[in-house]
């Protein structure tokens, strides 16, 4: 409970300094992610999206977003899954092409709150099965990210299709496999407020 209300609190700040919340959306996609001497994992990202656009600069926005985020790596016979409550709170600067495209770079820090970490093992002789790793796990992951992406505007509606880097700052796991990075695609709707 107390890491919820500190995701909101960390989300909420930002806007209320600058002001005014221009647009609210629902984010889905996935993740290509791994830490080092691992193989990728795909995983799914999904969440909802905040965008003020009242800073002192034209076409820069502050985007943030409460994220389900699952990341990881595998190597032979164990598959981690981890999974964070990711916060990017990211500087957004547009262009605009036309009315209706706008093509954007986004870059800032996210940090993340560990919910789940499990090592799932698989032998070819045994039945699989999973095992907690949550006390192995970093409880908070520090990331940063870059990327670029398109907005498509229908009326009062706004689609978008990005994609994202993320640097893992920190060792994920305790025992120094390394740092996690990650891939992402991602779509999403929002709506003017």
């Amino acid at each position: 409970m107390k890491k919820l209300l500190l995701c909101l609190f960390l989300l909420i700040i930002p806007f209320n300094v600058f002001s005014g919340i221009s647009s609210m959306g629902i984010v889905g996609g996935g993740n290509l992610a791994k830490f080092d001497n691992s193989d990728s994992r795909l995983g799914i990202v999904a969440g909802v999206s905040l965008e003020t656009n009242q800073l002192l600069i034209k076409n820069l926005s502050l985007y943030s977003e409460i994220l389900y985020s699952e990341i990881g790596g595998e190597q032979p016979n164990n598959s981690y899954k981890v999974i964070y409550a990711d916060i990017p709170v990211l500087l957004k600067y547009s262009l605009k092409l036309t009315d209706n495209l706008l093509p954007y770079v986004k870059l800032g820090p996210s940090i993340g709150f560990l919910a789940q970490s499990q090592i799932i093992k698989d032998y070819p002789s045994y039945d699989e099965f999973k095992v907690d790793n949550k006390n192995n796990t970093r409880s908070v992951n520090l990331n940063g990210v870059a990327g670029c992406g398109i907005n498509f505007n229908f009326a009062k509606n706004i689609c978008f299709v990005e994609a994202r880097y993320l640097y893992g700052y920190k060792d994920l796991f305790e025992n120094k496999f390394g740092e996690n990075n990650c891939i992402q695609v991602i779509i999403g709707y929002s709506r003017p407020l």
